[in-house]
């Protein structure tokens, strides 16, 4: 599997900035300190009335979140019990 070493620095330097991604979906931008991106919860708005990541995208990182930290426990658990016996 042969790739052109000039492919992955291509992408890298044509990463879209905020501006062009909210004229994509026919968004103006507008600078809001109010309105920022955020990583808790998940935000990256365009303008104080639209927001690049869809509603459903929060509560499912959420929900993803906490299965993880539950199965973790679930599992440490019964690895500490194996281990007693």
């Amino acid at each position: 599997m042969s790739s052109k070493p000039g492919r992955v620095a291509c992408w890298s330097l044509s990463v879209p900035d905020i501006e062009e991604v909210c004229h994509r979906y026919n968004q103006p931008w507008e600078f809001d300190p109010d309105h920022r991106e955020s990583l808790f919860p998940l935000s990256n708005p365009c303008n104080p009335s639209y927001d690049l990541v869809p509603p459903y995208v929060n509560p499912m990182f959420f929900a993803l979140l906490a299965s993880t930290v539950v199965f973790t426990v679930i599992a440490v658990v019964q690895r500490v019990r194996r281990e007693k016996t």
